[in-house]
């Protein structure tokens, strides 16, 4: 970090080092396929002044004098452009693109009239259009269009694309593990455990610039996504300063500034995200005694050590703050010993609060095979309060060694923090007819990862016009659950006033309990792409070939401590129950009776610990050809070696391993039936691969739904053959309409279900023999200028209609058949949703400098809990979630917004339905939020 440090004083120290004359850059494409032309030339016309570009496409022409100028590019076998009047002032820095067709047999010269061209909607489309694979996108300018705060909420703007818990993205319906995120095109690690995708929360959007995902595989992506392969750019260097800042504060009638939010005592940095290590076991797990093994003058042992715990073991009622936000970023481009640095680096940090008490959780099973309703088994009042903090920085330094060197370093650093506080209440009648059951649980998770990525790219111009990019990746991610506490105990409201109104009972339930956990896993990410260009019925064509080596490693650890007390019965205060008074031979009927009072025993299951790793060997060789002027083909293979092991800290359990060769190709036909349409076809073949966590034997326990989560070794990796259609008309700039189809057919799918064989709900992940899954995705982008009232509107809509079905498992079927009878054997699979709708409408009058955007969406409902024995699924219903807001230009530096998210505070309900009876497993909803935001910007 100290090198790093002293690289960002370089850069700055070199900001007074700006020329005083004028600058005049830009980029130049190939009009038809978007390629970045390497050696085309400049040239101001009438002077011998010039210059050439480098292997992206970029050149300079710098110390112009004030006054206008004319600029022609030519390049061999393109028609040259001249675009004339450029204004050049002094300290400005203006930027212009060229963009070239192929020549006719009667080369003309292009006139046009200057016009900067920045990046916007519009580029990003004409990179869809130019794509070889089908692919979606969303721009910087539309996040900022949008609203939306971070990675997660721009992406269910997608089409087929939709964000579960605000975090996690399913594309097309499929579950995360269909998917794959990259920044800058490296592997990131995960930062939960028990998922196989980044939550994409952490990635602010003040630093992204676009989000591509591609739908269909190319042999030059990793082969393991199938519903989407999601790339994260970060904001590459400006061609001029920039300066940013922004900042905003929210506020939820429900959750901000409310003195009942539900919350406690924490460290005194969670502020910050960071645990300031008052949540850490006192001890080394190791030295807790064992009860049974003391004697009673070995007592004091024990009770000072329970004594040394935290005795916070329920959520406190507290007042909350308000949400607020706030992010900035600076770059330029530079002279660093003669030749071009560009920088950019940015910092945000956000902080929200959410809190819902009008929540409830219940569960529900069939009593027999001719039931007309669900038995109760338990259902509680929910109340839950959370804060989340996020902080990220980010650093990226392009370095220009030659017009065809390049090399760039790009730095990353995210740190978040979960405070949450949760309170159940509620009849548990499965246990004891008349019963009450309160949990209590207290959590604080942080989260961090560091992402290091160094670049190359190279173009030897007399060597076939050989380009090579290279890239290596060295990340680290962390997840830290230092103190997770859960306290449950019965109530009896028939004894009220008597001893026996609270007690806590071992054979009904959990005893008080505190776990430990952490995580670790580092991912570095190597590869290399080499593009050879050659011509092929006199058309530009290229073989690009490369490979990659991925490793990763996890480390997952997992500790637990135990209350016990040879008291059973409590006053309902956990205050008290925690108390030194209350502790061991403190407890006052310890004297003389031998009753023990409270103490600590370590309950830690050494199989939920697990080390794992994998490596992923993989190579590719792909031909892109124009074929005719109207048809091009992109087809090849990728070959991928995989070695897994997950492997329990308990050596009597099962490893979990996978060894597996895979050849996976790929074919993708786009034909240009017009200037602005394209007609695609797709095939490919991926795969899915389980995740550590469920390739472990790895038991976790929850705490407020009584399921315990299982791995299981014996897990093999998903095949899955792919075959796509699209039809896509690109308007005028900013405007699209696309119709797909597509067709999955999946082979040994993974999906979660509820262990048919165990007593009680065991989920756990296993096989089945296969699934396909079909849908239609539409998409329309279109300003509404060809209606004079409405000239300033834009609308766009993209909806998704996906249906799934997956082959249930002989056993599981057997035993649903014997409780429903006319049960099916095969069901929706997991996490898949039948439709994704997103609707938006934008209002932008530059002359006023007011921009408005109404944006809507919704998903419709999906399989998330798989049930046994003929009970029926839990599905979550739809949501639809309406947002607006508006922001007007204060100047020509700033600007204010306004905004209201969640306007139709649409519930958050998963349900069961039986005999056209609807029977809730969670219902809350979160409130709507209402923020005002300041920016200042100079570009």
């Amino acid at each position: 970090m100290n090198r790093i440090i002293i690289i960002i004083c370089i850069i700055f120290t070199t900001l007074s080092v700006f020329a005083q004359k004028g600058t005049i850059r830009g980029k130049v494409i190939d009009k038809n396929t978007a390629e970045e032309l390497t050696g085309a030339t400049i040239i101001i016309k009438g002077t011998y002044t010039g210059t050439i570009t480098d292997f992206d496409g970029n050149y300079s022409l710098l110390d112009l004098d004030t006054g206008l100028y004319d600029l022609r590019c030519s390049f061999i076998s393109y028609e040259p452009v001249l675009i004339s009047n450029i204004k050049v002032n002094n300290n400005d820095i203006v930027s212009i693109n060229f963009n070239l067709n192929t020549a006719s047999v009667d080369i003309k010269e292009i006139k046009i009239e200057a016009k900067a061209i920045k990046r916007t909607e519009a580029a990003l489309l004409l990179m869809q259009k130019k794509s070889a694979t089908l692919m979606d996108g969303i721009s910087a300018q539309q996040i900022s269009k949008m609203g939306d705060s971070d990675a997660a909420g721009a992406l269910k703007r997608s089409v087929g694309i939709s964000v579960e818990g605000g975090k996690y993205v399913y594309v097309r319906g499929l579950g995360d593990r269909y998917s794959k995120t990259t920044l800058n095109g490296a592997e990131i690690p995960g930062l939960d455990p028990n998922r196989n995708t980044v939550q994409m929360d952490i990635f602010p959007a003040n630093l992204i610039e676009n989000i591509i995902i591609y739908k269909t595989f190319s042999p030059d992506l990793p082969g393991s996504f199938t519903g989407g392969y999601i790339n994260i750019v970060t904001k590459d260097f400006p061609e001029k300063f920039i300066f940013e800042f922004s900042t905003s504060l929210g506020f939820n009638p429900q959750s901000n500034l409310n003195p009942k939010f539900l919350s406690y005592k924490g460290g005194k940095y969670d502020w910050l995200g960071i645990d300031d290590a008052s949540r850490e076991l006192p001890v080394k797990i190791e030295d807790i005694p064992n009860f049974s093994l003391l004697n009673k003058d070995e007592y004091h042992l024990l009770d000072n050590l329970t004594k040394s715990f935290n005795k916070n073991m329920e959520p406190v009622e507290q007042t909350s703050f308000i949400n607020h936000n706030s992010s900035f970023s600076i770059g330029n481009q530079v002279d660093f010993f003669g030749k071009p640095l560009g920088f950019i680096a940015g910092f945000t940090y956000s902080r929200d609060y959410n809190y819902y008490d009008n929540g409830s959780t219940g569960f529900y099973k069939l009593t027999g095979s001719n039931a007309n309703k669900l038995n109760k088994e338990y259902f509680y009042q929910d109340r839950k309060g959370k804060m989340e903090v996020l902080t990220g920085g980010m650093l990226n330094l392009n370095y220009k060694l030659s017009n065809n060197h390049k090399l760039s370093f790009n730095l990353l650093k995210n740190q978040s923090g979960e405070k949450s506080a949760r309170y159940l209440y509620g009849q548990k009648p499965s246990d004891d007819i008349g019963m009450y059951i309160e949990t209590r649980a207290i959590n604080f998770i942080e989260r961090s990862f560091i992402s290091q990525q160094l670049r190359g790219k190279h173009c030897f111009i007399n060597l076939f016009n050989l380009k090579i990019n290279w890239l290596s990746s060295y990340t680290v991610s962390k997840q830290d659950e230092p103190d997770l506490r859960f306290f449950t105990n019965s109530h009896y409201p028939e004894y009220a006033g008597t001893q026996a109104e609270y007690a806590l009972t071992p054979s009904l339930y959990k005893v008080p309990v505190r776990y430990f956990r952490n995580m670790k896993e580092l991912n570095f990410d190597n590869k290399i792409d080499a593009i050879l260009s050659f011509n092929l019925f006199s058309k530009k064509s290229k073989f690009k070939f490369g490979g990659a080596y991925v490793y990763k490693k996890r480390d997952f650890e997992e500790n637990r401590v135990d209350y016990f007390s040879q008291i059973q019965y409590y006053n309902g205060d956990v205050s008290e129950y925690l108390s030194d008074n209350n502790i061991g031979t403190n407890h006052p009927r310890f004297n003389g009776i031998d009753y023990y009072g409270l103490y600590v025993q370590e309950a830690t299951d050494i199989k939920n610990s697990y080390f794992a790793d994998q490596t992923i060997i993989s190579g590719y060789l792909l031909t892109d050809m124009l074929v005719t002027q109207k048809l091009r083909v992109v087809t090849g293979a990728r070959v991928e070696k995989t070695d897994i092991l997950s492997e329990s800290k308990d050596p009597t359990k099962d490893k979990g391993k996978l060894n597996d060769f895979d050849f996976l190709p790929a074919l993708n036909i786009t034909y240009f039936y017009k200037k602005n349409t394209n007609l695609r076809f797709a095939y490919s073949k991926t795969l899915a691969r389980p995740t550590f966590r469920e390739l472990a034997p790895f038991a976790s326990e929850d705490f407020q739904g009584g399921a315990t989560y299982i791995g299981n070794p014996d897990l093999k990796r998903t095949l899955i053959n792919n075959v796509d259609l699209r039809f896509e008309i690109f308007m005028n700039p900013g405007e699209i309409f696309s119709f797909s189809l597509f067709y999955k057919n999946f082979t040994n799918p993974i999906e979660l279900v509820d262990n048919p064989i165990a007593v009680n709900p065991e989920i756990t992940w296993h096989n089945v023999n296969k699934a396909k899954v079909t849908g239609t995705e539409i998409e329309l982008r279109k300003n509404l200028d060809f209606i004079s009232l409405l000239k300033n509107f834009s609308f766009g809509t993209n909806i998704a209609f996906i249906k799934s079905t997956v082959s249930i498992d002989s056993i599981e079927y057997k035993s649903m058949l014997d409780y429903n009878p006319n049960a099916k054997d095969t069901r929706v699979m997991f996490g898949q949703a039948p439709y994704i709708l997103n609707a938006f409408l934008g209002y932008l009058n530059n002359s006023l400098g007011i921009n408005a955007n109404l944006a809507y969406n919704i998903t419709g409902k999906k399989l998330v809990v798989v049930m046994k024995k003929g009970n029926p699924n839990v599905f979550e219903q739809p949501k639809g979630q309406l947002d607006f807001n508006i922001s007007k230009n204060l100047g020509k530096y700033t600007s204010i917004k306004f905004s209201v998210k969640n306007i139709l505070n649409a519930e958050n309900k998963l349900t069961y339905d039986w005999a056209h009876k609807e029977y809730i497993y969670s219902n809350y909803s979160l409130g709507r939020t209402f923020s005002l935001g300041f920016s200042y910007s100079i570009k």
